[in-house]
């Protein structure tokens, strides 16, 4: 058994037992996919898949919760996280040049201006 500290950003607890934890790509591979990945060369399909920006250790049953869903289907249970996330998340569709549709597109930056609002000390 390894053992460790993870703090899960996705529900602010803390783990010390690996098998508790996940690691999540921010954005799922799937959805990256259907997002145009599938243009990708395979060494930018692996550059992507092992990015650490895109990585973190989360708690495995939000994880599984999670599963390949975008922001406009699935956000952190830990509301205080939401700002980061969700701007994480755009950061990496621009890194990696994926498309969204003007649906997401809207979806996305309404969820980031509400998030980030919410997550502002002065308003």
């Amino acid at each position: 058994m390894d053992t460790g500290r993870w703090l899960d950003p996705y529900t602010g607890r803390t783990y010390t037992d690996d098998d508790d934890i996940d690691i999540d790509h921010v954005i799922p591979k799937k959805w990256a996919w259907e997002h145009g990945a599938w243009r990708w060369s395979p060494e930018m399909r692996s550059r992507f898949a092992n990015d650490n920006q895109n990585l973190l250790a989360v708690d495995d049953s939000a994880n599984q919760s999670k599963s390949d869903k975008g922001p406009d289907e699935w956000m952190p249970p830990l509301a205080s996280y939401s700002c980061d996330y969700i701007t994480l998340f755009v950061a990496l569709v621009a890194k990696y040049e994926l498309q969204l549709s003007p649906a997401e597109d809207g979806t996305y930056n309404r969820i980031e201006e509400e998030s980030c609002r919410d997550s502002d000390p002065l308003g």
